[in-house]
């Protein structure tokens, strides 16, 4: 009983050396190997750049509603120039440009805007699905450009 005892405990003495030697020892050495074999990590601005990068796709596409001839026109009347150059510009540079009041059609400016605004944003939205289909970025740079629209979309949803 004595002897089975030691045997057993000798087992568990070789195993939880085994276990420290292997943990350190190897662990020990891993800093040691990712430097040696230069592996990267993706850091904040690795994400940052992600995130900017598909955000500048989402909003070339959106953008290229405003140069088509037929998105640009509403009952078949052609919008505001002044809608087309303030959405340009803030799409372009997010949130800097006013609205001229003027409007040349049976459509007040306003109406022009959001329903020029709303095809924009149903196109960013078709863009990030295409790069989520294609699984050419990031499920958290997809996430972050998803929340950015949706926080788009509700400020133009209290109108």
């Amino acid at each position: 009983d004595l002897k089975q005892r030691l045997r057993d405990r000798s087992a568990i003495l070789v195993a939880f050396v085994v276990a420290v030697v292997t943990l350190f020892g190897l662990g020990g050495t891993l800093p040691l190997v990712i430097r040696k074999t230069k592996i990267t990590g993706t850091g904040d601005e690795a994400r940052m750049q992600e995130i900017r990068e598909l955000l500048e796709t989402v909003n070339r596409a959106a953008v290229a509603v405003l140069d088509d001839p037929e998105k640009t026109r509403i009952d078949g009347t052609p919008v505001d120039p002044a809608i087309i150059a303030g959405l340009r510009s803030r799409y372009e540079r997010p949130a800097r440009t006013e609205i001229s009041e003027d409007a040349a059609s049976k459509i007040d400016t306003r109406s022009q805007m959001l329903i020029l605004d709303e095809r924009m944003r149903e196109t960013a939205r078709a863009e990030l699905l295409d790069a989520r289909a294609l699984g050419s970025f990031s499920s958290e740079a997809i996430a972050a450009v998803q929340r950015l629209l949706d926080i788009e979309e509700s400020r133009f949803d209290a109108f």
